[in-house]
């Protein structure tokens, strides 16, 4: 009769051989993601700050996943404007297909600006205000001992 000990070596290879069989055949399912073609969208760029503009804004559509290209499509004929918070705006022209320009808007440290965008029968808007500067009062570096010890 084979003794306790031989019987639990036994008994845990067995247990062993049997984890890594499920293991080696553990199922595989592939998974296959259906990307529809979709109607193209328009993508909206702009940078107001408190710098000298003039600022413009560009207007383009995305592109089609199926045809990767970096040559989006300009957003030409959309009717473009600024206002701040303060009762000024602007009606930005555009000034190229798809870039339209500001005339004579400034941006202002404080001022929250809301741009509105009327493309090919829809509307588009956003808001943001101008945060303050941050000053730096120091600043300074301290070497870092390498972690290979050289």
């Amino acid at each position: 009769m084979p003794s306790e000990a031989s019987f639990i070596k036994h008994a845990c290879s067995a247990v062993l051989l049997v984890l890594a069989a499920a293991m080696l055949s553990s199922c595989e399912k592939v998974v296959s993601i259906d990307l529809h073609q979709t109607n193209s969208r328009v993508v909206v760029e702009g940078i107001v700050s408190d710098q000298s503009g003039p600022y413009t804004v560009r207007l383009s559509r995305t592109g089609n996943y199926f045809e990767p290209s970096l040559d989006f499509p300009a957003v030409a004929g959309a009717r473009v404007m600024i206002r701040d918070n303060s009762g000024n705006s602007d009606t930005l022209a555009e000034s190229m297909p798809g870039i339209y320009s500001a005339a004579s808007l400034q941006g202002v440290v404080g001022r929250t600006y809301t741009l509105d965008v009327l493309a090919d029968g829809n509307e588009y808007s956003a808001s943001s205000t101008i945060p303050k500067k941050v000053l730096i009062d120091s600043l300074y570096a301290t070497p870092r001992q390498s972690s290979h010890g050289e």
